[in-house]
């Protein structure tokens, strides 16, 4: 289950025919162009679309807007853009779980995240991170401890997640199936009530994204006992990651991508793919993904559509795994 190539942060400029002269491409630059995001503004993918629009308007387009369309988990932003024209005037951006893990989850699915999207890139990546709360004695700090003390009061194995049937939610169930423990799932609203619970010691544990507890991780009032990625995080690097602990099974990183409708043409493709290139490059996106403790990617179509199909099979073991689905 570890990732592929994902993270080599090689940036990739489309060759050959898709290098099209600069008045070219810019003669057939939309008017306006528009990023539907699936949630509600203010949260990490909303602040993410909302720094590369700001790069990309007028180098990609004239006009770029975010247009949110929060519900059903984001599963109505990617129906929208698999339903506009493939004229790159509409594109998602999403994190990798509405491709990749939502196929196998969710019984009844509107879009297929192979015919119905083109890749352009992959944005940005992280790591999910597992917290201790205070219901957790402190003189707990390690996983192998954590697995034992666990294993010593199993009516207290409890963990949040932002919300049932999410990347973090079935990490965590993995993890409980992996150390042999029995973990009680509890889906929250979002990642903030899910943190809020833990400060709160009402569950043990809660797995995320490492922005989601890092500043409280900071003050001590948290502690990030691993990480889900190859490598250690360059945000907390003092943390191991799951396979440092004996769990090198428990590889998992997610990411941020653009794509546009399914048969959008390669031009198209080639010149929205060289602006969020260049765009990911600039200090302002860098440190909005610094702020969210992602790191910056820019990979090439072609490598982003093949890590998507690596990642979409990996969740599909995942979730037999588990034999999880969705009502």
């Amino acid at each position: 289950m570890r990732s592929p190539s994902m993270l080599s942060r090689r940036s990739f400029v489309a060759a050959g025919a898709t290098l099209l002269p600069f008045a070219s491409a810019r003669a057939q630059s939309p008017a306006m162009a528009k990023i539907l995001v699936g949630f509600p503004p203010g949260g990490g993918s909303d602040v993410i679309a909302r720094a590369v629009a700001d790069q990309i308007r007028g180098n990609y387009a004239g006009t770029v807007l975010v247009d949110n369309k929060p519900g059903a988990a984001a599963r109505i932003a990617a129906e929208a853009v698999k339903a506009a024209a493939p004229d790159g005037q509409t594109m998602l951006l999403t994190p990798a779980a509405v491709l990749t893990l939502y196929p196998h989850v969710y019984k009844e699915l509107r879009y297929d995240p192979f015919k119905d999207f083109t890749p352009v890139t992959a944005v940005s990546s992280t790591q999910l991170a597992m917290f201790a709360g205070p219901a957790v004695p402190q003189k707990v700090t390690t996983v192998p401890e954590l697995v034992q003390w666990l294993k010593a009061n199993p009516k207290l194995g409890t963990f949040g997640s932002p919300a049932l049937g999410s990347a973090p939610h079935l990490t965590g169930l993995m993890f409980g199936k992996l150390a042999g423990v029995e973990l009680l799932p509890v889906a929250y609203q979002g990642a903030a009530p899910a943190t809020l619970a833990l400060l709160a010691g009402e569950v043990a544990l809660s797995f995320g994204s490492i922005s989601d507890g890092i500043e409280y991780v900071r003050s001590g009032k948290l502690r990030l006992l691993a990480t889900t990625g190859e490598k250690r995080s360059l945000h907390v690097p003092t943390a191991p990651t799951f396979a440092e602990t004996g769990f090198p099974d428990l590889v998992i990183e997610d990411w941020h991508s653009i794509l546009l409708p399914a048969k959008a043409p390669a031009a198209v493709v080639a010149r929205l793919h060289e602006a969020v290139r260049k765009a990911v490059a600039t200090p302002p996106v860098q440190s909005t993904l610094n702020r969210f403790a992602f790191e910056p990617l820019a990979n090439s179509p072609e490598d982003f559509a093949r890590i998507l199909r690596t990642e979409h099979e990996r969740w599909a073991r995942i979730v037999r795994t588990l034999k999880f689905s969705m009502e």
